[in-house]
């Protein structure tokens, strides 16, 4: 399976949820109370996760995911598993952040499970967010691969394009674009996923950018942009005409949409 779990997960519906969420909160309550908040999460962890057995809530910790393709393979560790349904992450940060729940919802839609939420125990009181989506993972492979602006310029692009529609035919669509984006690079870059690109302005040298080449002539971006592509396509153009490069191939995941791009040279 090219998603493959240590778990056998059970989809809790959102009254099941919030029926383990109250006590699992307040658990995370009394342990804040008692042993503060300036412990390390490791300690947060085996904590709460103590504390949930103790009443009865079966809860698993450092829940192995692996996303697998071909010769690359990746390897989450989910904080806590709840009843085999609900994804728990444990933080010690100033404060929550959107990386957080974008972290949080991968996890879930890697394990095919609805519901999760954030801990955070380093402020002065406990903070927390839901996580959840209604996708599963039939909606995940009802997506679009759009090439009508792809143009494969090299032997590497063939083999790219091909890459892409495995990876989401095997993971589907909506996870985390960096996951996308390792695989796909470390798969097409054998063993040189980036290099040092010169860019001019005037034809002088002012620096160099760190990018994935297809070849000499051919460089690669991935993007996951959601909103103004046109003013993004602008600037990777900008960029373009900045190097040496004659093309850029731009991957762009968003959502069931999936967009590949050619960009010329003038």
């Amino acid at each position: 399976m090219p998603i493959i779990s240590t778990v056998t997960t059970t989809a809790l519906n959102q009254d099941s949820f919030h029926q383990v969420d109250h006590v699992i909160m307040g658990k995370a309550f009394k342990i804040h109370n008692q042993i503060g908040r300036l412990l390390d999460e490791k300690v947060y962890q085996t904590c709460l996760a103590k504390a949930s057995l103790e009443s009865q809530i079966e809860c698993q910790r450092e829940v192995e995911v692996k996303a697998t393709l071909s010769t690359f393979a990746k390897s989450f560790f989910i904080d806590l598993l709840v009843q085999n349904g609900a994804i728990y992450e444990i933080k010690t940060t100033s404060a929550l952040n959107n990386a957080h729940e974008a972290q949080l919802l991968n996890y879930l839609l890697l394990l095919g499970i609805q519901h999760g939420k954030l801990i955070n125990f380093r402020p002065s009181s406990v903070e927390y967010r839901f996580v959840s989506t209604s996708l599963k993972s039939r909606d995940r492979h009802l997506f679009n691969i759009d090439t009508k602006d792809w143009h494969a310029e090299s032997k590497k692009c063939v083999i790219l394009k091909d890459l892409v529609s495995e990876i989401l035919d095997d993971w589907g669509s909506h996870l985390h674009v960096d996951l996308y984006r390792q695989a796909l690079i470390e798969l097409i870059s054998n063993g040189q996923p980036s290099q040092q690109v010169d860019l001019f302005i005037n034809s002088e040298k002012v620096g160099e950018h760190e990018t994935c080449l297809l070849s000499p002539d051919t460089g690669l971006h991935i993007s996951s942009i959601k909103k103004g592509i046109p003013s993004y396509r602008n600037h990777l153009t900008r960029f373009l005409h900045s190097t040496n490069l004659k093309h850029l191939q731009w991957l762009n995941f968003n959502n069931h949409e999936i967009k590949l791009m050619t960009l010329h040279q003038k």
